[in-house]
């Protein structure tokens, strides 16, 4: 945080290989995910922006590389400080890395996704 700004930074490296009774090659992946935010109303409004990628072999069983992006932007109310909160965002999907139904996202997916989220810490 410096001046109502935030940012952050994630790196990973996936390598799994040796599996038994399978033809399945060795699988492995990269990416990085970097969300920027900033406060335009200190402690109450704020505006966010995301951006990820995955460049690897697991979508395809190890045959050949792919890659996918997520580029989001929203913004996130804080109605009692970190203790709740309501986030609104829409992300732009190229290629999903995920299958998952409770988003309706399947591996590979293209398209817009909007999201509201309500959280609540006690």
């Amino acid at each position: 945080m410096y001046r109502g700004w935030s940012a952050t930074n994630e790196f990973y490296f996936r390598n799994t290989s040796g599996f038994k009774g399978s033809d399945l090659p060795a699988l492995f992946d990269h990416g990085f995910w970097l969300p920027l935010g900033k406060f335009v109303v200190p402690r109450k409004l704020e505006l966010l922006s995301r951006w990820s990628r995955v460049v690897g072999t697991s979508g395809t069983l190890g045959f050949e590389d792919q890659s996918s992006d997520e580029i989001a932007g929203g913004l996130i109310w804080y109605f009692r400080d970190q203790n709740a909160k309501l986030t609104v965002d829409a992300t732009r999907l190229n290629g999903a890395p995920i299958n998952s139904s409770a988003l309706d996202i399947a591996p590979g997916a293209i398209g817009w996704l909007v999201r509201t989220q309500i959280q609540f810490a006690f």
